[in-house]
């Protein structure tokens, strides 16, 4: 009786001689009491206690006519409430108890037990925590159990609340197996709401969610794109060897930077202000890359991530509790170019791509010898300079191989960027155009003179012309004062008292050439042409000297 509980205590058996029917009774009544008492005041469910049923019998025993009766099996009913919950929980015990079911941790012991208690609600007042690996029903007591059927009943009632990480994680196991919910997209739908409300309360969950998300949709919606559900719930940045071969120009920089061993976003030259140029730059670096590597009849992400060509075994909701309790069809799933899931005769196989440190270094080298770059170009006050060493021996030999030089290729590539960067563009409004257009043509009425007049008129007219310049329009110049940011009319303010434009792009992170191409852009939709230009040192156009500084004091 070693594993006996320790609350139980042994009862001595009485001489049945030396007792009446009664003292036996009231001896029995009394142990059974005291059992009911253990087990409502502690966690100790009264199944446990092994008490042997005992029946007494009316009629004496033939053996020993001396004695009034003789002990017989008969069954004692106790004077506690029934409790119905408790009988629940028992019943759902047996179905972990046969031979079959003997490990509490089995998979399929877990699924039969959810699948009884899936419609189980509960009220309980009381709070009982509970911490495990591999939580299941089976391990729980009457408390835990009550505990967590009561949490659940709000959690599907929309409420969400804090509570021990291992309910959580017995919640998310039902939902895997789709226990209580309608279909495969309504356990979807609740295992996204469940995971982005409780990751506020313990993050701890992700590494594991993150991985069963993917499942959820290989195993249960092979139909889905994955892809539009990750880019939907934001969240492709969290499977980079799945989504790095087809980046675009929105996604390339945040998810290339999660992969990267270098962080550029805790750089001084990171900021608000210079994201736009860095997160274009390394796209355009990138296709770069792309088209430099696919020329030699490869992939440059295969160098940053670790392709598994050969199919392997694959197990679907690894390290949870998940039975497959359905048959799965022969099928193959695509989840991105290097993924990809196959099933067969119930059996499912798969080929991927693993991030590794070796590619997290190359994606780093590639991020900080781009930043360097831009620092010369955009005359940030401080360098940097990025070591090709950094890199594994393999990553600098195979590179060596293809012939292919990350160093000059990435400098050769930031300059091409920065020079279509800074390229000035000249765009005038369709609006602008009709008035100047208007304009002109007002001028040329005013000089043409009609043959039948005399000479004189035409003297009159063309000296009248050359005396009276066309102003331009005050209001215009409100249009285009108004138009400019703050910091555009600052910098405006500094370029006509001839003092450093330069130092302060610089101090804000903004390149002069674009600065400069903004305020260009504005004056051209406003009064019809540009203002100004920029080869290293700023020139304001003559004609338009006065108006700027008017607008620059104003």
């Amino acid at each position: 009786m070693k594993s006996m509980n320790k609350n139980y205590k042994s009862t001595p058996i009485p001489n049945r001689a030396n007792l009446t029917k009664e003292q036996v009774i009231q001896k029995l009544r009394s142990t059974v009491d005291r059992i009911m008492s253990a087990s409502r005041n502690t966690s100790i469910d009264f199944e446990d206690y092994p008490f042997a049923q005992i029946e007494i019998a009316d009629t004496p025993d033939k053996r020993d006519e001396s004695v009034a009766f003789s002990p017989r099996a008969q069954t004692i009913q106790s004077d506690a409430p029934r409790d119905n919950i408790r009988i629940q929980f028992t019943e759902m015990r047996r179905l972990g108890n046969t031979a079959e079911y003997s490990n509490p941790y089995k998979a399929k012991t877990f699924y039969n037990q959810a699948l009884f208690m899936k419609d189980f609600e509960d009220d309980y007042d009381g709070v009982s925590a509970f911490s495990s690996f591999f939580p299941n029903y089976q391990m729980m007591g009457y408390e835990h159990l009550r505990t967590y059927f009561t949490w659940r009943t709000q959690v599907r009632k929309g409420n969400i609340t804090e509570t021990s990480v291992s309910f959580a994680f017995l919640y998310i196991y039902e939902l895997i197996n789709n226990i209580g919910v309608e279909d495969a997209q309504d356990g979807l739908n609740k295992l996204t709401k469940f995971w982005k409300a409780f990751r506020a309360f313990n993050s701890d969950i992700d590494k594991y969610v993150l991985q069963w998300l993917k499942d959820y949709h290989v195993y249960y919606l092979p139909e889905n794109s994955f892809r539009d559900y990750a880019r939907q719930e934001r969240i492709m940045l969290h499977y980079p060897a799945v989504f790095g071969y087809e980046t675009g120009k929105d996604d390339s920089f945040e998810l290339f930077a999660e992969v990267s061993k270098y962080n550029i976003r805790e750089s001084a030259f990171y900021s608000e202000q210079t994201h736009p140029v860095i997160s274009d730059c390394f796209y355009f670096i990138l296709n770069r890359l792309r088209e430099e590597f696919a020329g030699r009849g490869k992939h440059f992400e295969d160098f940053a991530f670790y392709v598994i060509e050969r199919e392997t075994s694959w197990t679907p909701f690894n390290r949870a509790l998940f039975y497959p309790v359905t048959v799965q069809p022969d099928r193959q799933v695509i989840v991105s170019e290097r993924e990809i899931y196959t099933c067969r005769r119930n059996l499912w196989t798969y080929r991927t791509a693993l991030l590794t440190d070796r590619g997290g270094a190359l994606v780093g080298y590639v991020m900080k010898a781009m930043e360097a770059e831009l620092r010369k170009k955009l005359k940030f006050k401080y360098k940097i300079s990025a070591n090709e060493n950094s890199l594994d021996s393999e990553t600098r030999s195979g590179l060596a191989e293809l012939g292919i030089s990350l160093p000059e290729l990435i400098a050769r590539s930031v300059a091409d960027f920065y020079a279509l960067y800074t390229r000035t563009e000249v765009r005038v409004s369709t609006q602008s155009l009709a008035r100047i257009r208007k304009e002109a043509l007002d001028t040329q009425g005013k000089l043409i003179v009609p043959d039948n007049e005399p000479a004189q008129a035409e003297e009159k007219v063309m000296r009248s012309a050359a005396v009276t310049k066309p102003k331009p329009d005050t209001d215009i110049w409100i249009q285009f004062r108004e138009s400019l940011t703050q910091t555009e009319l600052d910098a405006l303010a500094l370029i006509m008292r001839g003092e450093s434009f330069e130092t302060f792009a610089a101090e804000r992170g903004i390149m002069p050439e674009v600065l400069i191409d903004g305020i260009n852009q504005k004056a051209a939709d406003s009064i019809g042409d540009t203002i100004m230009e920029y080869d290293g040192a700023v020139c304001v156009y003559e004609d338009y000297t006065e108006k700027l500084t008017e607008t620059a004091d104003s």
